[in-house]
């Protein structure tokens, strides 16, 4: 896993350029413990789709999901592939004992948390790229107008659940956890068309930056 001082920065909230040569050396030995202590962990499955008005119905697994965002994103797919990845409780522990030290160190481990298991879905959707002819980029729960209650009916469908579970606001355990859904189809669709069609272009720290 490549360090980007900047991507995590950014992940912060701030600026690299801003902050000094001593705190740059602290994030870094900061990521250097996180990455040498975190296992990051995946599993993932495929399964046939048929795309209806605003539903997406998961043939053979009695799974309708109501989401017009979702519907968009998988216009001209007959089969996703959903990813469930997880940094385990070890990132968790890192991050509740670093809150003890300060809210500073809580926040530079939960921007490296963050940019981590970014950077390792990525580098896992590359492979389920090569392997399944994925055709669009991951759309995760809680994207849009897809609901986090959705967490629940998925993650039953995963037979080992990499050690994470749900709670009843289905929010994962641990934390640092992701489910993401990715396009199968005949055609490369591409839904990486910047910040305008983004939900949180209004808001976004990053594009008022840009």
């Amino acid at each position: 896993m490549n360090y980007n001082l900047n991507e995590i920065v950014r992940y912060m909230g701030g600026n690299a350029k801003s902050i000094d040569s001593k705190y740059k050396d602290h994030i870094e030995s900061c990521w250097e413990k996180f990455t040498s202590t975190v296992i990051a962990k995946h599993e993932y499955l495929t399964a046939n789709i048929n795309v209806k008005n605003n539903t997406v119905i998961l043939k053979d697994l009695d799974i309708i999901i109501e989401s017009q965002h979702l519907s968009r994103h998988l216009k001209n797919c007959d089969k996703i592939v959903i990813l469930l990845s997880s940094l385990g409780v070890r990132a968790s522990n890192i991050i509740r004992k670093s809150s003890i030290i300060s809210s500073t160190e809580e926040l530079i481990y939960n921007a490296i948390a963050n940019y981590f298991l970014e950077e390792y879905n990525d580098i896992i959707q590359t492979q389920l790229n090569e392997i399944h002819g994925c055709t669009t980029n991951r759309f995760g729960t809680g994207y849009g107008d897809l609901d986090l209650s959705y967490n629940e009916s998925l993650l039953r469908l995963f037979p080992n659940k990499i050690g994470v579970s749900i709670n009843s606001s289905y929010i994962f355990n641990p934390k640092k956890t992701t489910l993401s859904i990715i396009g199968v189809g005949k055609k490369y669709i591409d839904h990486k068309s910047g910040c305008i069609k983004c939900n949180l272009k209004d808001s976004c720290i990053f594009r008022k930056e840009n």
